[in-house]
């Protein structure tokens, strides 16, 4: 996509209902100060509230700590009950999964973001802080400039009915980027047939596949 983020406020400010445009983000307007304001948080927001494709990435976590269970728990190592504990990359927003699908755990350490689990060296699949818009695909592009645009509208002429409309419209493109990636998604397991069990065949541990939940849908509220 060649859209600049003057585009993307253009875009929201149109969609807000407003006839202004503006030519450089840090232009000397009200339009274009409300826009810087409601941007980083925005951002940040709808990248949460999907996994977008455009903005996957991979990371193999620093490990800070393990767990030696031959002594007692002291400060510094990794939450109980999990055995390790990595921080994450300076460009993570939200985690997915790992590649081998274990269980995990977010946590904070003295102000460090960190990733407690069980597996030593842990392949992260995230959503990182992409902060290029060119980068995004057209549902991501389209999800932010409304929900700017959601944000700005209050702002900008008070009109409470179009801000939810467009944050109405911001919700459709992100659950329609959960739908596609759940469609997309193409990760199987096989499983031991009930007639073989009965007969005594082994079948191992029970698969498990633990995707982190996706962030919540974007909302407006106390902007009412």
């Amino acid at each position: 996509m060649s859209e600049s983020q003057v585009e993307l406020y253009n875009l929201a400010l149109s969609a807000a209902g407003t006839r202004s445009k503006i030519s450089a983000i840090d232009e000397n307007s009200k339009e274009s100060e409300t826009c810087n304001l409601w941007y980083k948080v925005v951002r940040r927001s709808v990248l949460r509230s999907a996994p977008w494709a455009s903005c996957r990435a991979t990371s193999l976590p620093a490990l800070i700590s393990e767990r030696n269970f031959d002594v007692t728990w002291a400060a510094g190592d990794p939450e109980p009950p999990w055995l390790y504990k990595h921080s994450l990359p300076s460009d993570f927003i939200y985690p997915r999964f790992l590649e081998n699908f274990e269980s995990f755990l977010l946590g904070d350490d003295d102000g460090q973001a960190v990733l407690y689990s069980n597996t030593e060296v842990p392949v992260l699949i995230y959503t990182k802080d992409q902060t290029v818009p060119p980068a995004w695909d057209v549902s991501l592009y389209m999800a932010m400039a409304h929900m700017l645009s959601a944000h700005i509208a209050m702002n900008l002429h008070g009109k409470a009915g179009r801000a939810q409309k467009v944050l109405d419209t911001a919700n459709n493109y992100v659950l329609q980027a959960r739908i596609a990636t759940a469609n997309e998604n193409q990760v199987e397991y096989d499983s031991m047939p009930d007639w073989l069990l009965a007969r005594g065949a082994f079948s191992g541990t029970t698969p498990s596949r633990f995707i982190y939940q996706n962030g919540p849908l974007l909302s407006l509220l106390g902007a009412f």
